[in-house]
């Protein structure tokens, strides 16, 4: 409906336009109205399911753009179209006044939101432009971290394959008699070490921690608590774990607060720790497994307890048939790394646990 309640006195146009589209509305019905009629741009503002679009023009040439507004109600540029069709100064400046007394400085408010408009846009188009390259570089961030972990894979993977034939042919040496005492194990050990230092270029060890005679610490590998004896010595600390005294690597320790060592020093002490395979302890369970799947286990077990530095082991087997603990005694009499073995005492276990004193380095 073009310019809808023009041609007639400009409040009731407005009023009679208002009422109109109020009754087209109500009918569900959808309109398009022009307008020169402040009143009822000002009602558009006022209303949820009324909409205020406007077409832009060049504020310079007065040209227009073809580019619509929306929510922004349209200017009428007469007065500046007069200015540049010749009409004398002082009309136009006594026309602004006029114009700005009758609709109580609409028009220079127009223009001002107009402004706001235009630079919220502005900001809007800047905000996507960043939001994009923010979401190109974290996905390209990801496929960086993604490859970067990928190739740290397959190096840790081909440094693992290589440290387990050099353990593996460590083992034979030992067996063969090759390598007889523990400070040529220990020395192939290291140079396993230095590789893996060498290829990652990450060390292996943390900061070492200042370690006092009698300093509570907790042994990470056995999960449990105990007091420092003596200072570290060729790089391993004596540590009293209830009546048992271990020898462990100082990176395996972290320091406890006296606090927290006095809240658990009423707990009952266990001498002992089922542990996992590849964990370095002092203990392994290999109750109701046959001959073929025990011996790995042991043999794996000595390899761990060697590497942290440990000088006996408790094997508990059970008691059964006998035929686990005669193979494990067996296996353990020809043992490069084993200096003897026996039966425990009553309160190790006795006929189900084989004690096992091992070479020191």
């Amino acid at each position: 409906m073009d310019e809808l309640g023009g041609f007639t006195d400009p409040d009731e146009g407005a009023a009679l336009a208002m009422a109109i589209i109020d009754d087209i509305k109500s009918k569900r019905a959808h309109v398009v109205v022009t307008t020169h009629l402040t009143q009822l741009k000002a009602y558009a503002l006022s209303k949820t399911d009324t909409k205020n679009v406007s077409a832009e023009f060049h504020p310079v040439t007065l040209k227009p753009t073809f580019r619509l507004l929306y929510d922004l109600p349209g200017e009428s540029h007469a007065i500046t179209t007069a200015e540049t069709v010749g009409l004398p100064v002082s009309v136009i400046s006594s026309a602004r006044r006029y114009a700005d007394a009758a609709v109580g400085g609409s028009v220079a408010l127009m223009a001002s939101l107009k402004e706001k408009l235009e630079s919220l846009n502005k900001t809007r188009e800047e905000i996507e432009f960043l939001k994009a390259t923010l979401n190109r570089e974290l996905a390209e961030t990801r496929q960086e971290r993604t490859d970067l972990v990928e190739n740290f894979r397959k190096e840790a993977a081909e440094l693992m394959k290589h440290a387990e034939k050099e353990l593996s042919s460590l083992r034979h040496s030992l067996k063969s008699g090759q390598l007889r005492s523990g400070k040529e194990v220990h020395d192939k050990i290291a140079e396993i070490k230095q590789e893996f230092v060498r290829k990652l270029d990450v060390p292996l060890t943390k900061p070492k921690s200042v370690l006092e005679q009698g300093s509570p610490v907790r042994i990470n590998s056995l999960g449990k608590q105990g007091t420092v004896l003596f200072s570290p010595e060729r790089g391993k600390v004596d540590v009293r774990v209830g009546n048992i005294t271990v020898r462990v690597d100082p990176d395996d320790l972290t320091p406890i607060k006296i606090s927290d060592s006095k809240k658990n020093s009423s707990k009952k002490s266990f001498l002992g720790v089922d542990i996992p395979l590849a964990t370095h302890g002092w203990e392994v369970h290999v109750i109701g497994m046959r001959v073929d799947e025990a011996l790995p286990i042991v043999e794996k077990a000595i390899d761990n307890a060697i590497l942290s530095g440990l000088t006996s082991l408790r094997i508990v087997h059970g008691k059964g048939t006998g035929r686990l603990r005669k193979a494990i005694t067996e296996y353990l009499s020809d043992h490069a790394l084993v200096l003897g073995s026996r039966e425990g005492l009553p309160q190790e276990g006795g006929a189900g646990a084989t004690i096992v004193d091992l070479r020191p380095e």
